[in-house]
């Protein structure tokens, strides 16, 4: 059970906690890990392999009352590249292998959209970044959930809740947009196969056509690879 997590995550580095070993009569080994350390570690998910280094996490592993395999994570602060990664979560795995993974108070900083990111991505979600384009480092915190099946052949949905903040940065909204400063919110699912988004932006300032704006706001709808603009 143990093992199947593990094979999930991928972690290395130094690794220091207690395990606890548990049995009663002709019930299955219980394994709980009330809690541990990772120093100087990496670790890449299956489910999205973004590897991560420079990892310092601590957490704890164990059975909910659902008799569901749980990892914890209280903290976990990273890096990939200069993108740097601050979080907490969980990793869930249920009887029948279904699995999620909620990840809470994430802070994505100086986060780029490079082939790493792109690769990590389900197909369809990867054409819709790139369809964005995104140039230059950004800014991303909030909750992001993902659900897969422990049957191959299903596709991995995903859930968030964000804040994307960019400083200074250039990407396509039907119109290339350049030197886009602001905050733009957004809540969506993802199902396997397409998405669906509503959000709010509210820019500081963008150039379009040689032409400075400033002060823009309103709301944004996502859906089939369709993004409407305004209300």
């Amino acid at each position: 059970e143990l093992a199947d997590l593990w094979d999930r995550v991928h972690p290395s580095g130094s690794l220091d906690g207690r395990i606890e070993f548990r049995r009663e009569n002709t019930e299955p080994l219980q394994i709980t890990i009330p809690h541990f350390t990772i120093d100087r570690g990496t670790l890449q998910l299956t489910a999205f392999p973004y590897k991560l280094t420079n990892v310092h996490a601590s957490g704890h592993y164990g059975l909910t009352d659902d008799n569901h395999r749980r990892l914890t994570l209280n903290s976990l602060a990273a890096r990939h590249g200069e993108t740097r990664i601050t979080t907490g979560g969980i990793l869930e795995i249920d009887n029948r292998k279904d699995w999620r993974i909620r990840l809470e108070s994430l802070a994505c900083n100086k986060l780029v959209a490079n082939n790493d990111l792109l690769q990590a991505l389900p197909p369809r979600l990867r054409q819709t970044l790139i369809g964005l384009n995104p140039q230059g480092p950004f800014h991303v915190g909030g909750l992001i959930e993902l659900r897969g099946a422990g049957e191959p052949g299903f596709p991995i949905t995903a859930a968030w809740n964000l804040e994307t903040r960019l400083p200074d940065n250039q990407l396509s909204a039907g119109v290339q947009l350049e030197h886009v400063a602001g905050r733009i919110t957004s809540r969506g699912k993802w199902y396997g196969q397409h998405a669906e988004m509503t959000g709010h932006f509210a820019l500081d300032s963008a150039t379009l056509w040689g032409y400075r704006f400033q002060d823009i706001r309103g709301p944004f709808h996502y859906r089939n690879h369709d993004l409407v603009i305004g209300s």
